[in-house]
């Protein structure tokens, strides 16, 4: 048991020591090769010839350049190691030291990291830089930057709200567990209309972040602050079912000329319930908004398991033995996919059940039910394995494909379902502010 709760904080330490020695180990050369680059230069040596000349004399001596910017990356990544270093050490012994005692070491580490990290930098890059108050200055030339991120983002936020949607940063402090995390809620009183502004926003924060064009000084503010951004739809205030979509920056970035993300980059997770608390966003609780989640829940993870055995297509033309162990693999599969299915099945005839209670002129009044019909329709249709379902049924690979490619369009269906379901249930709820 005892070993159980080690590990956790053996892997961080790990990570901790390592990080730490690689930077050590690579600091060495930019201490012997940066004061020559720097200070050691003349103002008439400064120059690309110069330098150059500097970095192949001292390769003889086994200084290589390469490596010192590589060392802020390392001594950045035992920064980021340290909250869960902490927490998992709190775990193990915090029972034995005084937490006051404990919580201002551990903030006094945090604080001696970054400000080592902000002298590194600046020494690294700009040797030859010269400042009356390093610590202090170097401090707020990492701060500006970080500042000035965060206020293209504010400008890009404030272009794409509107009257009927609110989208603002809500906490930069707030941990997504144990990673940093910049937060952003969308709020508006329509779920469809808060949903599909999902791709402004992202294109938002892609241009905010990209505006700022030192790359390398960018990762690094990324890396120390935000290492991902949590956006956060709300409807009339509060979350339909307490998830966001939680995206790494660097993946958001990755790509320069457009914005590239998969779509399981897009899927939805929940909120941790500490984030949840110290955010203070409230949930709706309105049972009916579960059977419109189960339907998109059950979708999702019937879809997973065609999508894994589409992936079989790649395989190469298989043997005799190899097409054997393919069919007892696929058999194996068959009963959790005929749950998942059976799953989604049932929760279609839940919506239509409860769909039955409203006459035509309640269908008049509340237009969202009329598109919630047309969409569960046309997801039923895309959900079942054959036109004419009728007890089990025996798939090729080819069919199977055919079917995990039907049930991508049955998850956009799912998802209508669930807006416009949702969408009809909030309407008639009064707005938070």
């Amino acid at each position: 048991m005892f070993l159980k709760l080690y590990k956790p904080f053996l892997t961080d330490f790990g990570t901790y020591t390592n990080t730490l020695y690689n930077f050590f180990d690579q600091a060495t050369h930019a201490m012997v090769l940066n004061p020559l680059l720097g200070k050691g230069l003349k103002p008439d040596q400064k120059n690309e010839i110069s330098r150059n000349q500097i970095i192949k004399n001292t390769e003889q001596y086994g200084i290589k350049a390469n490596l010192i910017r590589i060392s802020n990356f390392n001594l950045s990544n035992t920064i980021k190691v340290l909250p869960k270093l902490h927490k998992n050490f709190r775990q193990l012994i915090a029972q034995f030291i005084n937490d006051n005692e404990l919580e201002s070491l551990d903030g006094q580490e945090q604080a001696v990291y970054r400000r080592v990290w902000n002298l590194w930098y600046l020494f690294t890059f700009q040797p030859d830089l010269r400042l009356k108050n390093p610590v202090q200055e170097s401090a707020n030339q990492f701060e500006n930057s970080k500042r000035r991120i965060i206020n293209h983002l504010k400008k890009e936020l404030r272009n794409i709200c509107s009257d009927k949607l609110r989208i603002q940063i809500i906490s930069e402090e707030v941990l997504w567990r144990q990673e940093r995390t910049l937060w952003i809620k969308i709020d508006g009183e329509n779920p469809v209309e808060v949903h599909k502004s999902l791709e402004s926003v992202l294109i938002a924060i892609w241009q905010a972040f990209l505006e700022f064009k030192n790359k390398d000084l960018r990762h690094h503010v990324i890396d120390l602050n935000w290492s991902f951004v949590a956006i956060v739809p709300l409807v009339k205030g509060k979350s339909l079912n307490a998830t966001a979509w939680h995206i790494n920056l660097t993946v958001l970035l990755s790509n320069d000329e457009q914005l590239e993300l998969k779509w399981w980059n897009l899927v939805p997770h929940s909120i941790p319930p500490d984030a949840l608390t110290k955010l203070m966003l409230m949930t709706w609780t309105d049972p009916c908004l579960e059977i419109g989640k189960k339907l998109i829940d059950s979708v999702s993870q019937l879809s997973l398991f065609a999508a894994h055995i589409r992936d079989f297509e790649r395989l190469p033309d298989l043997d005799e033995q190899g097409e054997k162990q393919f069919a007892e693999y696929i058999q194996r599969l068959v009963d959790p996919m005929s749950e998942a299915l059976q799953l989604v099945l049932d929760t279609e005839v839940e919506i239509l059940n409860f769909l039955g209670e409203f006459s035509p002129s309640d269908y008049e009044n509340r237009p969202n039910l009329k598109t919630v019909v047309e969409a569960l329709q046309a997801l039923h249709t895309q959900v079942l394995p054959t036109a004419n379902l009728q007890g089990q049924v025996t798939m090729d690979l080819e069919g199977m494909v055919e079917w995990a490619n039907r049930l991508e369009t049955g998850k956009q269906y799912a998802s209508l379902v669930y807006l416009f379901w949702v969408s009809d249930i909030v309407s008639i709820a009064p707005v938070t502010k």
